[in-house]
């Protein structure tokens, strides 16, 4: 339900003030739906290591990459990290989904070593 569609129903008297106010605030919306992820951007900078490598790191994710070659690598091998932690009880293909409805995601590592920024779109 869009948020329009809420503020018609509160026109109508279907709901109360509270209930709409619920269905905006609280996400009882139905979400959007999910995009696919096309490629990886990655823009990696280690603290204490030379220009050399700092621009090797530059110059080797300067382009983005296809989500598709990511995907692949990340499945089989950060999966089977996963699965062998007892903790976490998820399938393979909702994991895959997972990575490939990931459109508009920024992840940021920031520690003593690097700064690492990953970007999907």
């Amino acid at each position: 339900m869009k948020e329009i569609e809420v503020l018609e129903k509160l026109q109508r008297g279907e709901v109360s003030i509270f209930e709409a106010h619920n269905m905006l605030e609280h996400g009882k919306m139905l979400p959007a739906k999910a995009k696919k992820a096309r490629f990886v951007k990655f823009h990696i900078n280690p603290r204490d290591e030379s220009k050399a490598a700092r621009l090797f790191l530059k110059t080797l994710f300067a382009l983005p990459l296809p989500m598709g070659i990511i995907r692949f690598f990340l499945v089989k091998g950060l999966y089977k990290k996963i699965s062998e932690n007892d903790a976490w009880d998820i399938d393979r293909e909702t994991f895959i989904n997972m990575l490939k409805y990931a459109k508009d995601t920024t992840i940021t590592v920031e520690s003593s070593d690097a700064d690492i920024h990953i970007k999907l779109f």
